[in-house]
């Protein structure tokens, strides 16, 4: 057979040892990397898919499958975040997080009423009853656009998870409850410590996080909270 010399040599060598893991399969590549394997030529230039390639080779390594879901939540939760902080404001942020809850199937979801509380800092935004699953939902809601959510907001959602324990508010069927915040902004690492450190188990919910909720539930009826 005859030997073409094409000027160069680019050595390789295979991802893995173990043969059955030389292999990449194709569903682990994007789109446009697989496209353009489709190219017949022996010597082809992929410099721009460089991005694609490595992908392809953490997918593999990680044992990911491609998912349109979360390439969907990457491409939009940045321009919707964006969408909250300029259409919305503190009470229909609120409004936002009952709708939220009532799409995720709450028996009721209200924004709470002022309560009779034991101490100044408790406070809750949002209490939702999922009655088939016996469990409540008590969020402190913070609308933030440019600073971090601070301690303030977990220290507000403990003591009304207190207050609420020492006036015997909980249901007594058994219902456990549960206590959030949610905010449009990043948690300070103060925050996450005073959360982390409590007793009574809080959720920190920052603004990426809520967007793929509100992007897994859909956007049918989001409409309602500008109302």
């Amino acid at each position: 057979d005859a030997v073409y010399d094409i000027g160069y040599l680019w050595p390789v060598k295979p991802l893995h040892e173990d043969p059955a893991r030389r292999d990449i399969p194709r569903a682990l590549c994007s789109g446009r990397l697989t496209t353009r394997m489709k190219l017949r030529k022996t010597i082809f230039d992929i410099s721009d898919l460089e991005t694609c390639v490595d992908q392809a080779i953490s997918n593999f390594d990680g044992n990911k499958k491609q998912s349109l879901l979360y390439e969907a939540h990457e491409a939009l939760k940045g321009a919707f975040l964006t969408v909250i902080h300029d259409e919305l404001d503190a009470n229909r942020f609120e409004n936002l997080v009952k709708w939220y809850l009532d799409k995720c199937g709450a028996y009721t979801a209200v924004i709470s009423p002022a309560f009779d509380k034991k101490t100044s800092e408790a406070d809750v935004d949002v209490v939702a009853c999922f009655e088939q699953l016996k469990v409540n939902i008590h969020v402190q809601c913070k609308f933030h656009k440019y600073n971090y959510t601070d301690e303030w907001a977990v220290k507000q959602i403990l003591a009304y998870a207190k207050d609420i324990g020492e006036n015997n508010l909980g249901e007594p069927d058994g219902s456990s409850n549960v206590f959030w915040v949610v905010s449009t902004a990043k948690f300070s690492q103060n925050a996450i410590d005073f959360a982390q450190q409590s007793d009574i188990p809080v959720s920190l919910i920052d603004g990426e996080a809520f967007i793929n909720m509100l992007l897994d539930v859909g956007f049918r009826g989001i409409d309602d909270v500008l109302l």
